[in-house]
């Protein structure tokens, strides 16, 4: 992992397709002290957005009060701005820049600004993101994934349960499905998108751009999980189901194992929460948690039944049958 780096981040907005794009530069003016709120700040980038450099924190790039940059010079960055479904549709839009290789930070919010999403991108691949919301920063994000898995991992040595989430790649997880479910919920009419390009600091940790997934594959996987997302819950029988727990799936065997998701799920199944409430939890996305139950379920690991209790442990289930 990767501390944040400084230098100029992006190309030119020259550089990338215009098609269905429309490229604004924000200059500012200078002024006195008592305009120095508007000095440095763009504002609303676009209307109803609420992504601004600067105001009370001068030369911060902040996504919804969330500082995700810091911007030295306002007129030294540009940007590219579009809405999603009046431009065209975000996989679209993503597209057009991915095939630039960008360089920048690329900014996502759905219409009700309910969801936004900062990504620092370098040549084109995702190495970090970052979001107002607890969750969406890497290092929150890693304590809380260990700290769930260590709770229902008691009866399975440290070193097996260490195994299991090292399995993941825990911060190339962390980006993959933050950006898709940032994909899924901004995909909508009067969603916006942003790129920022020119002279920026990402403030957030950063993982090697050599693993970083890069924004082709990101629209690739987002497809094929579109395609593939009825069949696996058809096969769960819906998200209401009980998974119990039948035996654990086989050890990891090589770097390509296909059971990682699987074994690290089989944790979660206790008998007693819906399988919504296992994709809730696992904090690997609604896909892969399906997924994962789905292989189990065909391997004989768990069964799913019923709908289930929505209690939190045994201690309540007994309490209930007393």
């Amino acid at each position: 992992m990767r501390r944040p780096s400084e230098g100029h981040i992006g190309r030119s907005a020259s550089d990338l397709s215009p098609r269905a794009i429309t490229a604004q530069k924000h200059a500012q003016s200078r002024a006195g002290p008592a305009d120095s709120e508007a000095v440095s700040r763009i504002g609303t980038f676009v209307d109803g957005t609420d992504v601004s450099l600067g105001g009370p924190r001068d030369g911060l790039l902040c996504v919804q009060g969330e500082p995700v940059a810091a911007v030295p010079d306002p007129d030294a960055v540009s940007v590219i701005a579009a809405r999603v479904g009046t431009a065209a549709p975000l996989p679209e839009l993503v597209g057009i820049l991915s095939a630039g290789r960008p360089q920048g930070i690329m900014v996502l919010s759905n219409a009700d600004e309910s969801h936004s999403l900062a990504l620092a991108l370098r040549d084109g691949r995702v190495v970090s993101v970052a979001g107002p919301e607890p969750l969406q920063s890497l290092g929150p994000w890693l304590v809380e994934l260990h700290r769930r898995y260590g709770h229902v991992s008691r009866g399975v040595p440290s070193e097996d349960a260490s195994e299991i989430v090292r399995a993941l790649d825990p911060p190339r997880t962390f980006i993959i499905e933050s950006v898709l479910e940032a994909f899924d919920r901004c995909d909508v009419g009067d969603a916006r998108m942003l790129l920022v390009l020119g002279d920026a600091m990402w403030l957030h940790e950063e993982i090697d751009p050599d693993v970083a997934p890069d924004l082709a594959f990101l629209l690739v996987e987002h497809a094929r999980r579109i395609d593939e997302m009825a069949g696996v819950s058809r096969a769960l029988g819906g998200t209401r189901r009980t998974v119990t727990p039948i035996r654990r799936p086989p050890d990891r065997r090589h770097a390509q194992d296909p059971w990682v998701d699987a074994r690290y799920v089989f944790g979660f199944c206790d008998g007693l929460n819906s399988i919504e409430t296992l994709v809730e939890r696992t904090m690997i996305g609604r896909y892969r948690t399906l997924s994962a139950l789905q292989r189990l379920q065909e391997h004989g690991h768990v069964m799913a039944f019923g709908d289930a209790c929505e209690l939190d442990d045994q201690h309540d289930l007994l309490a209930t049958l007393a």
